[in-house]
């Protein structure tokens, strides 16, 4: 196993890596920290009340079951605390997890299989005495993606498979943070995009320099909102089920996507890449409401819209 790391004034780190059992599973982890806040610390309220730390670490593992068999995990964190001497402050998390499983059936064909789950949470902390609070944000993303790969010569390769992906999106819970606050509860409605697709792709590398992609994908995708009812919620003017959760369900559109793609390298600094496609786009659409310094992360799912791309130009009406 090897090990490295360093610790400043105001950061460090430490990664390590290598096999844990010899020629089966390897291991490599990594974390990061910096710590502002003990520099801050010492200049008493020449910076007021500001704060900030961040952190992040990373660990990969793979398990090799036989040379045609590996099956490859990596985890992610992500930690953020910032206050720019205000009442308010705010933490952003992020945290992923993946799979991917690597099956060579044959010499030509071979099975991807990726599993993975994300999400970030952005929280605003209001830290008036008797007007404190937490305002809580999230999306999420769970996806599994089976791939066959067919490899008909060294320069041609064939992609097939299934795409399911579920989007989260919880735009906002608001709690007091203590008992003697005067902030009331406040629950936004939850909402989720469903998509299932299938897919295939055609790479051709003429060169080493020149190659063609051509791809067609169909893809379905629901939209529906999860309404909790209770106290602070938002009040639908639907009726209400028994358990106190309505399911809101919208469009549910499908269609075919298509994609071009062109690449060329004619000098080790110049690459020309044209790019020609129609893209579907239903991921969540970003807003971000400025508040103080910082901004109030705004989520929803989006409703049936294209991205077009066509080189550099993008192109991308969202309603």
């Amino acid at each position: 196993m090897q090990y490295t790391g360093g610790i400043g004034p105001m950061s460090g780190r430490f990664f390590l890596n290598g096999p844990l059992i010899k020629d089966k599973l390897s291991f490599t982890a990594g974390v990061r920290a910096a710590y502002p806040d003990l520099i801050l610390n010492q200049f008493g309220r020449k910076f007021g009340s500001s704060r900030a730390f961040f952190y992040d670490g990373i660990t990969k593992a793979e398990y090799t079951f036989n040379p045609k068999n590996k099956l490859p995990v990596t985890a992610y964190q992500s930690y953020d605390r910032f206050r720019f001497d205000t009442s308010t402050s705010y933490n952003w998390e992020t945290n992923l997890v993946s799979l991917n499983f690597i099956s060579e059936i044959s010499s030509k064909v071979s099975l991807k299989l990726n599993a993975n789950y994300s999400q970030f949470i952005s929280t605003i902390n209001g830290l008036d005495k008797y007007a404190d609070f937490n305002l809580v944000s999230s999306i999420t993303q769970k996806q599994v993606k089976p791939v066959i790969v067919i490899k008909a010569n060294d320069k041609h390769t064939i992609e097939t498979g299934v795409d399911f992906i579920l989007y989260g999106i919880s735009p906002g819970v608001q709690k007091p943070s203590s008992d003697s606050s005067s902030i009331n509860p406040l629950l936004i409605q939850k909402e989720q995009g469903k998509e299932m697709a299938a897919f295939i792709s055609d790479k051709i590398d003429f060169t080493d320099r020149i190659s063609l992609q051509l791809g067609l994908r169909y893809a379905s995708y629901k939209r529906d909102s999860m309404i909790e009812h209770g106290i602070g919620a938002i009040k639908p003017k639907n009726d209400v089920m028994d358990d106190g959760v309505e399911l809101m369900v919208f469009n549910s559109p499908t269609g075919f996507v298509s994609l071009l793609t062109f690449s060329g390298t004619f000098a080790d600094s110049l690459l020309l890449k044209k790019v020609s496609s129609v893209l579907s786009n239903f991921k969540k659409t970003i807003k971000k409401d400025p508040v103080g310094v910082s901004d109030r992360y705004i989520w929803e799912v989006s409703s049936w819209s294209f991205q077009v791309y066509d080189g550099s130009l993008v192109y991308s009406p969202c309603n």
